[in-house]
């Protein structure tokens, strides 16, 4: 077992408000940030694969885990 604070200073966390928009919020902010790596967290698998998908029809680089 590895234990590890949460306190990492090399990552940055944003959360944000969710709106009606929310996979045009996603694809906008990733655009924002070319060239970076994130990870986006949802409460389903099914959604995961979901955001995946819509990143990916949209020429982003995304895979569900």
């Amino acid at each position: 077992t590895y234990k590890a604070s949460f306190n990492r200073p090399n990552l940055y966390y944003e959360v944000r408000t969710k709106t009606k928009n929310i996979e045009s919020d996603i694809i906008r902010f990733i655009k924002l940030h070319k060239g970076k790596s994130g990870i986006i967290y949802c409460l389903s698998r099914k959604k995961v694969e979901a955001i995946a998908e819509v990143l990916q029809v949209n020429g982003i680089s995304a895979v569900p885990y």
